[in-house]
């Protein structure tokens, strides 16, 4: 199976159809009820949402691939972990769970 490179912009966090936030890379788990995701270096579309980030709930993530796109809905965070930089902030890891995946 031939990989492709998913950029950052690929990979994002949207609620309402706004891209908020773009991630580098991200490991899917499948449990019984739920789908666990580990999300890897987010930074923030616009800084200014950086604390309502935190707040998202029931929200979707979207992972476009070259032929296809990863819908994962009603999304909740389950952890967070952060880095402070000065020009922007940016998070090292987050884990969350989604009650649906849809692949169109």
């Amino acid at each position: 199976m031939k990989n492709f490179l998913l950029l950052p912009e690929d990979i994002y966090i949207e609620i309402n159809g706004i891209k908020l936030a773009s991630i580098k890379s991200y490991d899917i788990y499948n449990s019984k009820k739920l789908i666990n995701i580990k999300l890897s270096k987010i930074s923030f579309v616009d800084e200014n949402n950086f604390l309502e980030f935190f707040k998202l709930s029931n929200f979707n993530l979207v992972i476009f691939k070259p032929n296809s796109q990863l819908i994962f809905s009603g999304c909740n965070w389950e952890y967070i972990s952060e880095t402070a930089q000065i020009e922007k902030p940016i998070l090292n890891s987050l884990s969350l769970v989604a009650q649906r995946q849809i692949i169109i």
